[in-house]
Parts: structure tokens; C-alpha cells; sequence
């Protein structure tokens, strides 16, 4: 029996406000993607040994065209924590952040990030 994972759409706004990421889905709804999101994007494809291919974003449920392990989502997780921490322009395009703020605020913007944008996870069953 696979652990339960809530649905992606079904996060309480308190924390969505305390999180600070953007939640306007329009970071995905922008075809013009920033270099900075492209460079994530190309590493979640890097992580689960997919070829990038940005044609797929133009599906509404493109999170469902790969699985990932949990391992390899928080390989993932780990890159982009780091690449939140040295990069002002990726703070900027995931979560608004000009300055650096505490390491805690940026994982939870991580974990946000991989739960609305990331693969499914293989063995996670989705509570609707």
C-alpha cells in the first residue's frame, strides 16, 4: 500500500502566503519561460534521465507525462535549494524573493514547488 499524497490543488493559503512562492500558476502558464526556470526545468528532466523536451509544457496535466522515485525528488529538491540560495534571479521566478531570506523559508518554497510543478512520485497514491 503506496502513502497517501494529497492533491496538488488542495494547500491551505495560510500556508501558501507564509511559503511566499508564487501562486498564480503563472509560472507555468507563461510560454516564455526565464532562463532560470528553462535551467530547472532542464535539470527536473536531467534528474529522471529524460531528454528536455519544452513541448510537453503545453499540456494542462504535463506533470503526469514522467514518474520520478523519491530518491530522485530529492536529488531534485536538493538542486534547486541550492540553486535558490546562489541564484537571486531563480529566488526572483520561483518565489519573488529579491534578497536572501532563511534557508527554512526557501525549502518550504522547494517542497511547494516540487508538489504543484514536480512529477508523480512512483509508488505515491493520489488522494482526490
Amino acid at each position: 500500500m503506496g502513502v497517501i499524497h494529497h492533491n496538488r490543488y488542495t494547500v491551505h493559503h495560510l500556508f501558501i502566503m507564509r511559503c511566499g512562492i508564487k501562486t498564480n500558476r503563472l509560472i507555468m502558464k507563461e510560454k516564455n519561460f526565464s532562463p532560470q526556470l528553462r535551467f530547472i526545468l532542464r535539470v527536473m528532466h536531467w534528474v529522471i534521465l529524460k531528454r528536455y523536451d519544452p513541448t510537453i509544457f503545453d499540456s494542462d496535466t504535463w506533470y503526469y507525462t514522467y514518474e520520478w522515485t523519491v530518491r530522485q525528488e530529492n536529488r531534485f529538491k536538493t538542486f534547486l535549494l541550492w540553486y535558490m540560495v546562489v541564484s537571486r534571479k531563480a529566488r526572483i521566478v520561483i518565489c519573488g524573493y529579491r534578497y536572501y531570506h532563511s534557508v527554512n523559508l526557501l525549502k518550504r518554497s522547494v517542497t511547494f514547488f516540487t508538489s504543484l510543478y514536480g512529477w508523480r512520485t512512483k509508488g505515491v497514491i493520489e488522494h482526490k
